[in-house]
């Protein structure tokens, strides 16, 4: 909420400060709650460009590297013997 105020706040000081043109998000007359009308719902997935879909997958490696690390991270964390972190009863019922 603070990012979207601020982030308003800035384009309002630069439109009035510059008197630049900015084009604002507009919205249908029914208001923002409305379904959409002339279109599907679902993606047609055979309509993504090859651009699309490596840049999708380079998001996805991305993604999965910060997972990967954060949870190798984490566990060597609460098993290193140096911390003397205790595990609770449920510690091990997962495996």
């Amino acid at each position: 909420v603070i990012a979207i105020i601020l982030g308003l706040a800035v384009s309002w000081i630069w439109i009035s400060a510059f008197g630049t043109d900015m084009d604002f998000l507009t919205f249908a007359s029914g208001g923002i709650w409305q379904t959409t009308t002339g279109r599907s719902w679902i993606v047609d997935l055979s309509d993504i460009n090859a651009a699309g879909i490596g840049l999708s997958a380079v998001g996805g490696l991305f993604a999965f590297i910060v997972i990967f690390f954060d949870q190798n991270i984490t566990v060597r964390l609460v098993n290193a013997k140096g911390h003397r972190l205790k595990k609770g009863f449920g510690y091990d019922m997962d495996m």
